[in-house]
């Protein structure tokens, strides 16, 4: 990318009304320039401000490029000093996006799945929540027997032998 500043572009009439009458009128400030993109050149191209003496720079008007390929580029000019010769110049790309709408049959049955699926979570969810806020209960009262005499009596099982463990006959 190449940019070749050409020449100044001002409303000349409206410059002498203002440095001979003090006219407040807004004046139009604009550069030409040249823009080489990949090898392709764009001449005379001339983005510009409108300036209103006492309030500043305003109304900045972009010179808009496409490219064969499809790419857009917009070149504004920021600035422009007269004094020392010198403007600043901006350049954005303009991207475009593509979008496809698919109309896909059926598709309300799939979402309806979806939604079939979201209430569930939020129901098992809840449940959940509830069972974490009930009260644990004891530990003896929710022992059930195994069926062992010795429970019954409160004797302690050995748990080192099996023979001692099992169960006596009837």
């Amino acid at each position: 990318m190449k940019l070749r500043w050409n020449d100044y572009v001002i409303d000349q009439k409206q410059l002498a009304a203002i440095r001979e009458q003090g006219s407040v009128a807004p004046i139009k400030i604009g550069t030409d320039v040249t823009l080489r993109v990949n090898g392709r050149e764009f001449p005379h191209l001339q983005p510009s401000f409108t300036i209103t003496p006492g309030m500043g720079p305003s109304d900045f008007v972009a010179a808009r490029i496409t490219l064969p390929e499809g790419q857009q580029y917009a070149l504004g000019v920021k600035s422009v000093s007269v004094d020392s010769g010198t403007a600043t110049f901006s350049l954005a790309t303009r991207d475009t996006a593509l979008l496809t709408v698919i109309r896909i049959p059926g598709i309300q049955v799939l979402w309806g799945g979806v939604y079939v699926m979201l209430l569930g979570a939020f129901l098992s969810y809840r449940r959940r929540a509830r069972l974490a806020t009930r009260p644990v209960p004891s530990a003896r009262a929710g022992r059930r027997s195994t069926g062992y005499d010795a429970e019954e009596k409160g004797v302690v099982r050995d748990t080192a032998d099996p023979a001692a463990n099992a169960p006596k006959p009837v």
